[in-house]
């Protein structure tokens, strides 16, 4: 994915962010081959937090090789 492959699931990452229920937590995650947590820690919901995760999305290029969705989620759920 690259160009304006990824502009399109980048549009749908934003909707959803914007769409979360206030208090809510969220952390972005970049995943291909290896993955990219982009905040050591999750974020909670509030306009400003949104509006730097939207700035991060904006960069966001399709550069972290194949489709390993094993390594990320478990780095999720080993915070939970």
């Amino acid at each position: 994915m690259s160009g304006n492959e990824i502009k399109i699931p980048s549009k749908g990452l934003k909707l959803f962010l914007q769409s979360l229920p206030s208090k809510s937590y969220y952390q972005i995650i970049g995943f291909g081959s290896n993955f990219k947590a982009y905040d050591k820690i999750p974020k909670e919901y509030s306009q400003e937090n949104i509006l730097q995760s939207i700035k991060i999305i904006d960069s966001l290029n399709a550069d972290l090789g194949g489709t390993d969705i094993y390594s990320p989620l478990k780095y999720v759920y080993d915070f939970i």
